[in-house]
């Protein structure tokens, strides 16, 4: 199976860190979900998404671009996480 986790900086700069998921091997792939470029790219071949680079800011328009690739990709699963703002 080949998954796309999404990782990335929050808007105060802060690291955003994925836990250890017990990979053999890791391969980077570089895209902006606010537009788009990178990302058909990144999602080539991929068929499992999980989204765990969720913002404060412009999250619709990010989850919004990354669905759309995900479709053109063929995507069977695409996990959402979203826990901005959570106390």
């Amino acid at each position: 199976m080949h998954a796309l986790a999404l990782d990335g900086l929050d808007d105060e700069g802060g690291d955003v860190t994925l836990p250890e998921l017990g990979l053999e091997s890791i391969e980077v792939a570089e895209g902006d979900l606010m537009t788009g470029v990178g990302v058909d790219a990144a999602l080539d071949g991929v068929e499992t998404v999980l989204h765990l680079a969720g913002t404060a800011k412009d999250d619709d328009v990010k989850a919004a671009t990354l669905g759309r690739s995900a479709a053109r990709a063929g995507v069977s699963h695409l996990a959402y996480i979203s826990v901005v703002g959570a106390d």
